[in-house]
């Protein structure tokens, strides 16, 4: 509950209270996956990205950065154990910790990090296009970000054409 209590407080402005309560869910969700971690890593996992998520918002980048690397390599080992349903998971947590390492100045780690969750979406989204071709199109969205920052302007042109006509269905 505290976590969905952050995300709604985030979602009202009350960025404070947001980070308080997510950072309070990431210490009993720690404490309980120490002792289950099968029933309740993926618990631990979320909240560490939602955290990360709530530390961004307030420009705690280095922090976020930390909170999502850790839910990153959760959700890198669920996904090896249970793709099928784990797999989201990672590609959501890689797009957001791309995006905090281009914060902190971190392009290269960036692009990578949004190449990986770009190949995730694209998978899941030959399974399941309805759900996965937004999150596809992002990915290449970023992407197409990075590149062009990085003066790879043709290949910036390629994945943000590609990410638009994925919108376009």
């Amino acid at each position: 509950l505290l976590n969905n209590l952050g995300t709604r407080q985030s979602q009202l402005g009350q960025r404070e209270a947001a980070l308080a309560s997510t950072q309070e869910s990431v210490a009993i969700r720690r404490k309980l996956a120490e002792r289950e971690p099968e029933q309740f890593l993926p618990q631990l996992a979320a909240s560490l990205n939602n955290l990360g998520m709530r530390q961004s918002e307030l420009g705690q980048w280095e922090g976020a950065l930390a909170s999502t690397q850790e839910a990153v390599a959760i959700h890198r080992k669920l996904s090896e154990q249970r793709p099928d349903k784990f797999l989201a998971d990672l590609a959501k947590s890689l797009n957001n910790m791309g995006c905090q390492q281009r914060e902190v100045g971190r392009f290269e780690a960036a692009l990578g990090s949004w190449m990986e969750a770009a190949t995730h979406h694209h998978r899941l989204a030959e399974q399941r296009p309805d759900e996965f071709l937004p999150d596809l199109a992002m990915s290449l969205n970023n992407l197409g970000t990075m590149q062009q920052k990085a003066g790879q302007c043709e290949e910036a042109l390629a994945f943000t054409q590609e990410a638009v006509a994925m919108r376009r269905r």
